[in-house]
This record gives structure tokens, C-alpha cells and sequence, in this order.
């Protein structure tokens, strides 16, 4: 009896869970068929500030596109709201805003900086330049052209997958989310047992939160 009580509370759980989800994802898809009222975008990530960050960022991109002078994301972070849901170790943040409460006039902070400015104070970093540079490529496919270029320029040593090197430890790593083959993370060498630092955060990270079935990796050697 005590076994079937346990069962049916299990059970019970599982379907509160499932029916959680797909409330969120009806309002996901609600707001997303609404193009016209919001500005939205989504970014999946094993941290759920990252997660965040990189939603806004990306929706930032819409939000100025077309304008003669940029919003920062200070001007609209007072009206973004957020739905975050879990997918086994990884986290999906959408982000989205009325339109009707974007300010009109603009504030100047790029999409590649705004990301450490939605940090808490004490994740605080400025990526340097050539991170900024892979931060502000959209997807894998631009990223794996960026880093061929700056090879042929002489800036990299080299760059490739990680199944192509034994040894990783003292590499850099740009992570890609596997189904949107966006970057998720960049990383350090490791300084420490397995941690790195996280160099869009500078909080400490480690190539072991990302999932492998969900992450794709490209290791560099800059100049």
C-alpha cells in the first residue's frame, strides 16, 4: 500500500510538472504569434543569468534594428519580462517586451557589452575585443568562418573540434547550443581541476556543466 501511495504521488508530480510546461509554452506561443504588440527572443543556457543575458541581447538586435540611434539595455531592462524553463541540465530563458514601452530615445550600450551589464555587480567583466568579436557572430556556421579569417590574418595559431584534440585543458572554448547553434559560453583554460573561467561572466564555470548531447565545441590558440 505504501509502495502505491508513493507511486501514485510520484505520478501525481510528473503530471503537475508536465502541466506547468505546457502552460509556458502556450504563453511562449502566444506572445510569439503576437509580433506586431512584442519584441521576443530566447537563448538556452546551463546558467539562468546567461540564459537571460543572451535573450535580451539577442532581442536588443531586433529592438535597434532599423533605429538611427541604439537603445541600451539599461533604457528597456525595467519593462523586459522573463519565462524560464529547465530541460534537463540546461536552462531556456524567454525574454520579451511591449513594444508600446520601448523609450524613444536611445542610450548607446552595444549588444556585445550589454551582456556583463545585466550580471550581478560582483560577475562583472568586459570581454576583451576578440571575444566581443565572436559574441556579436550569430550562429556556429559565422563563428567557424570568423575564426578561418583571423587564421588567415595571422591573429590564430589554429582552431578546430574538440574530438580532434586529446589534450583541451589549456585550450580557450566557444560553446554552442547544439539545436540552435548559437554561442552559449566561452571559456577559459582550465585554472584549476576542471574550472575555467567563464570570460563572458568572469564567474567560474567548467566544461563539465554543459551537457555533451546538447553542446557543440571549437577549441582556438590565439597568436
Amino acid at each position: 500500500m505504501k509502495q502505491l501511495l508513493t507511486c501514485v504521488i510520484c505520478a501525481f508530480c510528473v503530471t503537475l510538472t508536465v502541466s506547468s510546461q505546457n502552460q509556458l509554452l502556450s504563453k511562449i506561443n502566444e506572445i510569439k504569434a503576437q509580433n506586431d504588440i512584442f519584441f521576443w527572443n530566447e537563448y538556452s543556457h546551463a546558467d539562468a543569468d546567461s540564459a537571460f543575458v543572451n535573450a535580451c541581447r539577442w532581442m536588443l538586435v531586433d529592438i535597434n534594428m532599423g533605429r538611427k540611434e541604439s537603445l541600451s539595455i539599461e533604457s528597456i531592462l525595467p519593462y523586459i519580462k522573463r519565462i524560464t524553463m529547465t530541460r534537463g541540465n540546461m536552462v531556456r530563458a524567454f525574454a520579451f517586451v511591449k513594444k508600446s514601452d520601448i523609450p524613444a530615445d536611445g542610450g548607446g550600450t552595444s549588444t556585445a557589452t550589454m551582456t556583463t551589464q545585466v550580471m550581478t555587480s560582483d560577475r562583472q567583466l568586459t570581454p576583451d575585443i576578440f571575444v566581443q568579436s565572436i559574441l556579436q557572430k550569430k550562429d556556429f556556421y559565422s563563428v567557424y568562418k570568423f575564426l578561418e579569417d583571423q587564421r588567415i590574418q595571422g591573429h590564430l595559431l589554429q582552431y578546430g573540434p574538440l574530438k580532434d584534440v586529446e589534450d583541451y585543458a589549456s585550450l580557450e572554448l566557444i560553446l554552442f547550443d547544439m539545436q540552435s547553434k548559437e554561442v552559449v559560453s566561452i571559456l577559459s583554460p582550465v585554472t584549476q581541476g576542471t574550472t575555467r573561467t567563464n570570460l563572458l561572466t568572469g564567474g567560474t564555470d567548467s566544461l563539465d556543466n554543459y551537457p555533451e548531447d546538447m553542446t557543440l565545441v571549437i577549441w582556438y590558440i590565439r597568436q
